[in-house]
């Protein structure tokens, strides 16, 4: 994929550390040893809240999901900040394949455990309890009804951004065809009832980018 070079300079620019960092890897294809991405790389550690104020770590609930997901999207790894035990706090919970699951989820395998065993049985049951409409619904929501639902908007949204990153990696998701189909069908975010009309207020186009990633559209 072709990017201008003038948007390419403006994500390389050193006051965004975290953005510097997947620019160099994502789009610049740099090796994560490459001189360029550990400097920068680096300066996240330092400049990140998150990853320079580690007391968070001994926090319970949707705290610890945010963090992960903040060291996530600023391109740091579990080789950057020892985060194992945040980890095994996350997948110790239940899974309910709800908005904060799947955000766990995905900020799990951008930080390098896409491998591990309890994540593996994550994406499996993640797979196994995706709705006919292909995509998702709180457990305990689903498991009140006498008929089966409609997937939460949010739900899918986060669950198409994990699997892009599972794409990225190499890693096989079986209901991405199903998930996407959610999205194509609607043109994205529209109602199908009304299809002039956003089912959220956000903008329609905010999740093109994981879809082309996917090569789905």
């Amino acid at each position: 994929m072709e990017i201008n070079n003038y948007i390419l300079n403006w994500l390389l620019e050193d006051n965004n550390p975290g953005v510097r960092v997947r620019t160099l890897t994502e789009l610049c294809g740099f090796s994560e040893n490459h001189k360029k991405v550990k400097t920068s790389r680096q300066l996240v550690v330092d400049s990140l809240e998150a990853a320079k104020d580690l007391s968070w770590m001994a926090l319970k609930g949707q705290i610890l999901v945010y963090n992960l997901t903040a060291l996530a999207e600023s391109g740091l790894t579990r080789k950057d900040i020892k985060i194992d035990s945040v980890v095994d706090k996350i997948i110790s919970m239940p899974f309910d394949i709800g908005c904060g699951d799947l955000m766990a989820l995905r900020a799990m395998v951008m930080l390098g455990y896409g491998n591990n065993p309890e994540v593996k049985k994550r994406l499996t049951q993640m797979k196994n309890d995706q709705l006919p409409d292909g995509g998702w619904l709180c457990l305990h929501r689903v498991r009140k009804m006498k008929k089966i639902p409609k997937s939460c908007i949010k739900a899918a949204m986060h669950g198409l951004l994990c699997i892009s990153e599972l794409k990225k990696r190499g890693i096989i998701y079986d209901g991405t065809e199903e998930l996407t189909t959610y999205f194509l069908k609607r043109r994205l975010f529209y109602r199908r009832d009304n299809p002039k009309d956003p089912m959220l207020s956000v903008i329609p186009m905010i999740f093109l980018h994981p879809m082309l990633l996917m090569n789905q559209v």
